[in-house]
């Protein structure tokens, strides 16, 4: 398994690395786009990035002006999702997310592009707390773009 770690401590932990597997390019069926693997999964790495630098400017590159689905809340603009992410960030003010670069599943759907892939998640909200720990399957759904135009976690 390759895990790609982010968290909000050791800033010089966050570089992205770049995937060890073939790269294969995908092509949706009503659009010219051609996205290599490694594309997509550098959109969805630099969305972990983001948060864990808390430069949440970049989401003005990463998501769609408006988000169809923000972990369960619907139609969301970039600067609520910003907001959501500072709020969240205030209460668990302690994190890491391991993103599983294996597990990644691509599929193209008409002019966009469904990825679902595996994170391991930690938090805490002061240091001397014990981590929560949390195993996620996530669904990224990305326009003809590569902005992501939702974000959940899949129900196991």
């Amino acid at each position: 398994i390759k895990l790609n770690k982010f968290e909000n401590k050791n800033l010089d932990k966050t570089q992205i690395e770049s995937p060890n597997s073939v790269n294969s390019t995908f092509k949706s069926n009503n659009s010219d786009n051609n996205y290599s693997e490694d594309e997509i999964k550098n959109v969805i790495n630099n969305y972990y990035q983001a948060i864990s630098t808390k430069n949440f400017n970049e989401f003005y590159n990463i998501f769609n002006p408006l988000v169809d689905n923000f972990f369960g809340k619907a139609n969301l603009t970039v600067d609520q999702i910003i907001n959501e992410n500072i709020n969240y960030q205030n209460r668990w003010t302690h994190f890491e997310i391991y993103v599983d670069t294996n597990s990644f599943v691509i599929n193209p759907t008409g002019n966009n592009t469904d990825v679902s892939y595996n994170i391991f998640y930690k938090v805490k909200k002061k240091e001397s707390d014990n981590w929560k720990t949390f195993n996620l399957k996530m669904n990224i759904k990305l326009n003809n773009n590569l902005k992501i135009l939702s974000i959940y976690e899949i129900k196991q």
